[in-house]
Formats: C-alpha cells, structure tokens, sequence
C-alpha cells in the first residue's frame, strides 16, 4: 500500500488505524486523511519506515495511542515538538528505534502514560524519562542498560517496569527495588 484512498478520510467515526509494516506509505497524504478524523484514538504506524512525521499530526487532538515503532530514520527530536500538543496522547510506542538517546523535547509530553523504548540501544538509562511523571508503564527491556539512576525516584506514578534483557546485576536490582517500592519490576514475561 502506498497510498491511502482518500475515501477513508469519509469514515468520519473512524477511531483506530493500523498501518504495520506498509513500507512506501506516503507520510503526507497518509496525515492528511488521518487530520480528517476527528475520533481517531489509536494509530499504528509500527514498521512503515517513514522518514519523518508531518505537521498535519497535530490535528489529531483525539489520539491517545502512537505507536511509531520500527521506524529508526524518523527525527524523534522534531517528533516530539509536533505531538507535544497532543493533551489526549497517553500511550507512545518507539520500540526497536535503534534509539541510543532521547531528546528533552520528550519531556514535553507530560501526559505519556506508557512508554514503550523496548529493543533500541540504550546503554545508559535516558533522564529525560524521569521528567514523565505520569508514567504508570514504562518497557525499557531489550536494551544494554547496566544500572538506573536514582532520578528514577520520581516516578512515583510507576507501576509497572519492564527491565528483562538488560544486563542489570542484583545488586542494581536491588537498589532499584528500594528506589521504587510500589513499582513491579518485570524481568520476564
């Protein structure tokens, strides 16, 4: 698929899309159908290795979940800034990215409540995260993460934290454990 038809853009009550691996979709004809629905909740655009994201995403006032995983040329950095003022958006999915960093423009996303970051690159736990204080579910697993830092405190919110696969000792297991004693520390599934 390369195009979307633009009678799609007629299913006004239309509240989930899901894309996955439609390699060649075009991005700005694909968003400009999307910014013609208004209840659309859930978009999945997992796979569809776009290299950018269009302006046209911040008419997506109803959106609550983004997944953008499998997308590793897209610029996160200027993702970020064009979503910030999506007040609804409270699930983002950028796993398997190949990200190593995350910009600060993601704190602007205040309202995340699940992030998922599960099969990138991180090897050093990204502080910025700490900045979503709403974060009820965070999957970080699949990554090269040694230790977390105690910033991660502020999380208070966290209740679920998906670590499996990270070379983390028991030792760093532990203080995390002391860190977040309300959080589940999920190592496997």
């Amino acid at each position: 698929l390369k195009k979307l038809p633009d009678s799609l853009a007629q299913l006004k009550n239309l509240q989930m899309i899901l894309l996955r691996d439609n390699k060649g979709l075009d991005p700005e004809s694909s968003f400009r159908i999307f910014a013609q629905l208004p209840y659309l909740r859930t978009l999945s655009l997992a796979g569809v290795d776009f290299e950018y994201i269009p302006d046209d995403i911040r008419k997506l006032d109803s959106l609550v979940l983004l997944s953008l995983s499998g997308n590793p040329r897209i610029d996160f950095n200027k993702t970020f800034l064009r979503i910030q003022k999506l007040k609804k958006l409270k699930i983002l999915q950028l796993s398997d990215n190949r990200l190593s960093t995350l910009s600060k423009a993601i704190s602007k996303l205040k309202q995340i409540q699940v992030l998922h970051l599960y099969k990138n690159n991180f090897e050093e736990f990204p502080l910025v995260i700490t900045k979503l204080t709403q974060l009820g579910d965070l999957d970080i697993h699949s990554n090269y993460l040694k230790n977390l830092p105690k910033e991660i405190k502020r999380l208070q919110n966290l209740e679920g934290l998906y670590l499996r696969d990270n070379p983390l000792s028991e030792e760093e297991l532990t203080k995390i454990r002391q860190w977040l004693p309300n959080t589940e520390i999920i190592l496997d599934f």
